[in-house]
């Protein structure tokens, strides 16, 4: 219990950089109010001003709150998302830190990750890392991921601003996602194509660590075509909003935190150095076109990725240090 102590008060006092003049509130719902309640506790310490309301669960990332809870985010200094979903690709979370709002996206949290190795992390000292990618990634045109699995995906980022997540809220207006440390970008729509091989995980209740891989045909942006021993499963996923827009390829996000591991927790998983993940749906709040109440992660292990020709990893291994 005294790690996972630990792991609140690096959540709150170092993530969150709280301060006793904050206003906190905590979001949990039914299935992740335990959290939610070790990480009020902690947020006391600091400052008197916090709420904590519990909703009810929501069915996919991306799924927008009820109203209420929507213009509460917006009241606060400091928000903590701890529902089992994440609102991080919501329109709530946008207006929110447009206001200034520090957000921490803390979805599928459990005691055992508050346990976790990678939140004790020192996320200050990542940042110049996560800096220097996102930098290179704005600064490209065209990127190519390959693994010795058979991915080889062309993807397209002409124009799109990257973004830089190292982990904490280091200003007004910031997103973290600890123990994710990580830079993402947003693909142009209709822009990539190849194959990929998801052997890693998506973070989802039906799939979560990828044991046999699934095989995915990527044509103009959007998924054509899944082969797999669970490709059925990530078929009736991707059609449960009865929307091709859950096919678009969304965003590209590279893990920085070296002491984060995939085990099918999505923050620590998408973090997890040596990784690249991809997101599917929704991505107009990272920068993106495409507005949908759905995000569909998906992990791969020890890619070479080139960002115009220049290796940045090779083999999971980052070459840009």
């Amino acid at each position: 219990m005294g790690r996972c102590r630990n792991g609140s008060k690096t959540l709150v006092k170092v993530c969150a950089d709280l301060q006793s003049y904050d206003t906190a509130l905590v979001i949990s719902d039914s299935t992740t109010v335990d959290v939610g309640l070790v990480i009020v506790e902690v947020v006391k310490e600091v400052t008197k001003n916090v709420s904590h309301i519990t909703i009810e669960p929501f069915k996919m990332h991306g799924q927008e709150p009820p109203p209420p809870v929507a213009e509460k985010m917006k009241e606060n200094s400091v928000v903590f998302g701890v529902t089992k979903m994440s609102m991080a690709h919501t329109k709530a979370r946008q207006e929110a830190t447009l206001r200034g709002v520090r957000y921490l996206s803390l979805p599928d949290y459990s005691m055992e990750l508050l346990c976790s190795a990678a939140l004790q992390v020192d996320f200050k000292e990542l940042t110049p890392i996560v800096e220097r990618v996102t930098g290179i990634l704005s600064a490209g045109k065209e990127v190519k991921i390959m693994t010795s699995r058979g991915t080889e995906l062309f993807i397209k980022i002409d124009g799109r601003q990257a973004n830089s997540c190292p982990g904490w809220c280091h200003g007004p207006g910031t997103l973290a996602s600890p123990p994710n440390v990580e830079s993402n970008i947003a693909p142009l729509e209709s822009e990539s194509n190849g194959v990929v091989v998801v052997d890693g995980s998506i973070p989802n209740e039906q799939l979560g660590l990828i044991d046999s891989p699934l095989i995915l045909k990527i044509e103009n942006g959007q998924i054509v075509d899944i082969k797999g021993r669970s490709a059925s499963v990530l078929e009736k996923i991707l059609d449960s909003l009865n929307d091709p827009k859950t096919r678009i390829l969304a965003e590209l996000g590279f893990g920085l935190n070296p002491k984060a591991r995939i085990c099918g927790i999505m923050l620590e998983d998408e973090g997890c150095l040596g990784t690249v993940h991809l997101g599917f749906g929704s991505n107009s709040t990272i920068g993106g076109n495409n507005c949908i109440p759905f995000h569909l992660d998906m992990v791969l292990r020890a890619p070479t990725v080139l960002v115009d020709n220049r290796v940045i990893l090779k083999e999971g291994k980052l070459t840009i240090l």
